[in-house]
């Protein structure tokens, strides 16, 4: 029983401490968002830095092919790793499902490089 005791409970207490300091000092405040391009609604993430200020912001676009708004590849998430990393450097991040994937609506298949051009200044035009 002793034996346990010296693997169990410093375990127990580097878990819990892991565990208070990342609810402490949270750096990231996220909200859910939507914002519509014509007919076409879009389901994203705003990521903004958890301290008062002004910041810059940017918003992750995908490259081809149908992305959600983490871009997982492989189990790793590519977009939220690097929202979260910006965020860390005081930008704030919009990342968004791309049509038609996710929570987007339409059809990604059927756009054009326009379409997807205007699926990107309306999310700008979000951030304004």
């Amino acid at each position: 029983m002793k034996n346990i005791l010296k693997v169990v409970l410093p375990l127990f207490l580097v878990v819990f401490f892991i565990s208070s300091c990342s609810k402490e000092h949270k750096t990231v405040n996220e909200e859910e968002i939507t914002f519509k391009n014509g007919d076409l609604s879009f389901s994203g993430t705003l990521s903004v830095p958890n301290k008062q200020g002004k910041f810059p912001a940017v918003v992750l676009i995908s490259g081809s092919g149908a992305h959600t708004r983490d871009g997982e590849v492989a189990g790793f998430k590519v977009y939220k790793t690097l929202a979260d990393q910006l965020v860390e450097k005081g930008i704030i991040v919009l990342r968004y499902d791309d049509r038609g994937t996710g929570d987007s609506t339409g059809d990604i298949s059927q756009g054009t490089t326009e379409e997807f051009a205007g699926d990107v200044l309306a999310a700008v035009d979000f951030l304004k």
